[in-house]
């Protein structure tokens, strides 16, 4: 148990790079935070088999050796604004909305009933939306930090001893991947992967891809809870 507490404080690090990666356009700084974890990805990619982390690891190489972090910066800024803020759509290329709603919903419209039951789940747990935050509840981004956050709290409560109410937050947990990131997130992330103009965002649709299919395992071993079809 003690090396699933560990992984839990890793869990919610990555889960919040990729938050924000999905969210804003990188800067030096994240970069250098993704490449961190570069060896980490390998560890989970080699111990679990999982060929889509390995590919994705193969695209960021390919791309930091190509590109020097400042132009880096520059490129990956302006398909940023390419793939999720529609600009692409005045080029006549394909953007992508990562709302679970447009996913999910019949309509694939925004602020459908997938963003009113994340939207349940945050204020089952007392959490609010942040000033600061402009995007719908069920933005992958703040579905990835809700996320991280669970892991957080079962960390602690493992810590603590509180076998009970620990065991109700893993189940919590697993709830929310199963009902929710595991059932549109990783479309996203082909979606991405697919429309991407540039090996840096290929990159990370797959790890991040990868990560969350190793992470529902890695969990749900952990708490009890098989992994969903």
């Amino acid at each position: 148990m003690e090396e699933f507490k560990k992984y839990l404080v890793l869990r919610g690090s990555i889960y919040r790079m990729f938050a924000l990666i999905f969210y804003k356009e990188p800067a030096e700084k994240d970069f250098a935070r993704l490449k961190k974890y570069l060896p980490v990805f390998g560890e989970l990619a080699r111990g679990y088999e999982n060929d889509e982390i390995s590919a994705g690891i193969a695209f960021l190489d390919a791309f930091f050796s190509e590109y020097g972090e400042e132009e880096a910066v520059s490129v990956c800024g302006r398909h940023f604004t390419e793939i999720f803020l529609s600009t692409g759509l005045s080029l006549g290329k394909k953007s992508v909305v990562p709302q679970e709603s447009v996913y999910l919903s019949p309509e694939h419209l925004s602020m459908q009933e997938p963003r009113d039951q994340v939207l349940e789940e945050y204020y089952k747990c007392g959490i609010g939306k942040e000033s600061g935050f402009s995007e719908p509840e069920d933005h992958v981004s703040a579905e990835l930090y809700f996320s991280a956050w669970l892991g957080d709290k079962l960390s602690d409560e493992l810590g603590n001893g509180d076998g009970s109410q620990a065991e109700k937050t893993g189940v919590q947990l697993m709830d929310f991947t199963k009902k929710h990131l595991i059932r549109w997130v990783p479309a996203m992330c082909s979606d991405v992967e697919r429309i991407s103009p540039d090996k840096y965002y290929k990159g990370v649709a797959l790890v991040a891809r990868g990560f969350l299919r190793t992470d529902e395992h890695i969990c749900g071993e952990a708490v009890g809870c098989k992994k969903s079809v």
